[in-house]
């Protein structure tokens, strides 16, 4: 083989080398996320069996009772529904979660959420309207389940004070009769029990009941006009989402032809196709074998830091989640990896066998030698 035949196969099989694992990547992305059902399969799994739900609840509602109080004018005068979802530990609202949101009506959000981004996504572009339709949950909310998350709350309460039964009184004396007085946080005895767990309850239905019936996830105007810059191309989202569709399939035909070419350049040596298009498979598997391995990690804490403001435990929760969703993507090119490193490591095993035998020239009195013509 010529100096520039080996040059250029060593060449090819280092830009195979470093084209492999993105193209890997790109592929199995893609084959999550434009396939709806697997994608909707992969989002509920991660949020029904993940704890991201039950925290970024416990931490939205804490957020919430703080502006509450900030902006809401007498809102110091007693508290109310929003302080008191402010108060359950993670553990309640685990419990509270399973009452109001279960895995079917989790299911259910996350399919209008899928099917609504890819009717854009096969549109014409404009704004995504991705809606969701809230009246499942708000019908479960004003039932019996609503009630047994009240009285999860509830429950979450201390017992009362006579300090704190004192000042109820003090503030039930001091408005005219009818008019409600929120009781303080804490479980009153009787004879208030009863009505301060069906104020609760009341007040918890008002808050849901203010809900739209429809909620549009991404609001007018977000999207549409949005440019993404590609080096010195500039593309709109939904140009770029039907790039990436055909970009993850027809990317696998790069790592095929530059390896075919080094197999080429290495022909008819049994032994170079061996050494060479082995080690590069070899190499190339490698490398994209760890990130497959270890890729969802990295990935979940820079986007979770990178993204929300938010306490570290629900940070925890939302790593949690990202990389079990991750998963869907980084397990499948493991395998891939896998079996693309113990094909290349065949590659090698066969270029060791074929190692070629040199040409011993014949002995002067050998008597193997061919007789010429005419002898």
């Amino acid at each position: 083989m010529g100096c520039i035949r080996r040059g250029t196969a060593i060449v090819l099989a280092i830009l195979f080398i470093l084209t492999l694992t993105p193209i890997l990547l790109a592929f199995n992305t893609g084959r999550v996320l434009f396939n709806g059902e697997l994608m909707k399969r992969a989002i509920t799994r991660t949020l029904t069996e993940s704890e991201a739900i039950p925290a970024a609840l416990k931490w939205l509602s804490a957020q919430r009772a703080a502006e509450y109080q900030a902006t809401e004018p007498g809102a110091a005068a007693g508290p109310d529904v929003v302080d008191l979802l402010a108060i359950p530990a993670f553990e309640d609202w685990e419990a509270i979660r399973a009452e109001v949101m279960p895995d079917d009506l989790v299911a259910n959000f996350v399919s209008q959420a899928v099917d609504s981004f890819y009717a854009w996504a096969d549109s014409e572009g404009g704004d995504p309207q991705i809606v969701l339709d809230f009246g499942p949950f708000r019908e479960r909310v004003n039932s019996e389940y609503g009630d047994r998350a009240i009285q999860i709350v509830y429950n979450s309460l201390e017992p009362c004070t006579p300090e704190q039964i004192a000042d109820f009184q003090r503030r039930l004396a001091a408005v005219p009769v009818g008019v409600e007085v929120p009781y303080n946080l804490c479980q009153f005895p009787d004879p208030w029990f009863e009505d301060q767990v069906s104020d609760y309850s009341e007040s918890l239905r008002q808050v849901v009941n203010e809900l739209p019936e429809r909620y549009d996830l991404i609001p007018p105007g977000a999207v549409e006009g949005m440019t993404i810059r590609l080096g010195p191309l500039a593309i709109s989202p939904h140009r770029l989402l039907r790039l990436l569709r055909v970009a993850s399939i027809a990317g696998l035909f790069i790592p095929l032809i530059l390896l075919g070419l080094v197999g080429l350049l290495s022909a008819p040596s049994l032994r170079q196709i061996g050494y060479m298009a082995g080690a590069a498979l070899t190499v190339g598997a490698l490398l994209a074998l760890i990130v497959g391995l270890g890729g969802a990690v990295p990935v979940a804490i820079y986007y979770s830091r990178t993204i929300l403001n938010a306490p570290p435990e629900v940070i925890n929760e939302v790593q949690r989640a990202v990389r079990m969703l991750l998963g869907s993507v980084f397990q499948p090119m493991t395998i891939q990896a896998a079996v693309l490193l113990l094909i290349g490591l065949g590659f090698v095993v066969m270029g060791v066998l074929a190692r070629e035998k040199p040409h011993r020239p014949l002995a002067p009195n050998d008597t193997t030698a061919e007789t010429l013509p005419g002898h």
